[in-house]
């Protein structure tokens, strides 16, 4: 009986070890980066062009075969899974007759359009995409880039991306709602799946597709408690580009999560 319980145990053991997590992984050689994880039992899940890094699947034991060939050259980290922060639209097709959200008249936002509906200001929202032929925000979707799977369109199979696109930008018409800026533009990145949940890697390229596109704001009404390099290098680059960077605080009230809680972001809370 000891036998064959030192026998289990060993392979408890070994089934931990062996168990494969997501990671980013960067070095100055990525083709040689990425045929040492093939050759120690790794698998690369996506080339990672705006961060210059990649995303791959590794046990623990080949994650230390890594920093042994490549030491201190080789940067990883947990690939971190995000959240909406939030609950999603409700997905309804028909439209109502044109109301004012209480967020709306909260910040004032009327008496601000007597100045200024955001004309000529483009906002980037990473999140679940937007939903392309919504009627209260067509007009103002300039395009879009899905960072899960570049192959598909950035159209929003979650419903929370484009609450918070209509929220922000919602057409002054005679449906839906107002937005905050109904003459701002919107640049839709999907980082975010059907489930509301992403990988860090994937929200971070999405941030850097905001920069490349030209536009002057991001939000990212998504959060976790674990902070990610890999994000906060994206965000530094959009900060030192000259973007506004918003974030929700997050869902829990006791503290605020990321990449809220990074000093370039402005944090909103109610």
């Amino acid at each position: 009986m000891r036998s064959f319980a030192v026998t289990i145990l060993t392979l408890l053991m070994c089934s931990t070890s062996f168990a494969n997590e997501r990671y980013i992984f960067s070095y100055e050689n990525l083709n040689q980066l990425k045929n040492s994880i093939h050759r120690n039992g790794g698998a690369v899940i996506k080339d990672l062009r705006n961060s210059g890094s990649v995303a791959a699947n590794v046990s623990e034991r080949t994650l230390n075969l890594l920093e042994r060939e490549f030491g201190n050259a080789l940067f990883f980290e947990k690939d971190v899974v995000y959240s909406t922060n939030g609950r999603p639209g409700s997905g309804t097709l028909a439209q109502p007759a044109q109301s004012v959200p209480w967020g709306i008249n909260r910040i004032g936002a009327l008496t601000a359009h007597i100045s200024s509906r955001g004309a000529g200001v483009k906002v980037c929202v990473v999140d679940t995409g937007v939903d392309l032929d919504h009627p209260d925000l067509q007009q103002n979707i300039i395009g879009g880039i899905n960072t899960i799977n570049p192959r598909k369109s950035a159209d929003d199979d979650n419903g929370h991306g484009t609450h918070v696109s209509g929220t922000i930008a919602a057409l002054d018409n005679a449906i839906g709602v107002v937005g905050v800026a109904p003459e701002a533009k919107i640049f839709a990145v999907k980082g975010l799946d059907r489930q509301g949940s992403g990988w860090s890697s994937d929200l971070a390229e999405g941030i850097y597709e905001c920069i490349y596109k030209g536009t002057q704001v991001v939000n990212m009404s998504w959060g976790s408690s674990s902070p990610s390099t890999t994000i906060y290098n994206a965000l530094v680059a959009a900060h030192n580009a000259g973007l506004v960077l918003v974030a929700s605080a997050g869902n829990e009230s006791s503290s605020v999560g990321y990449p809220a809680a990074f000093a370039e972001v402005l944090a909103v809370s109610v």
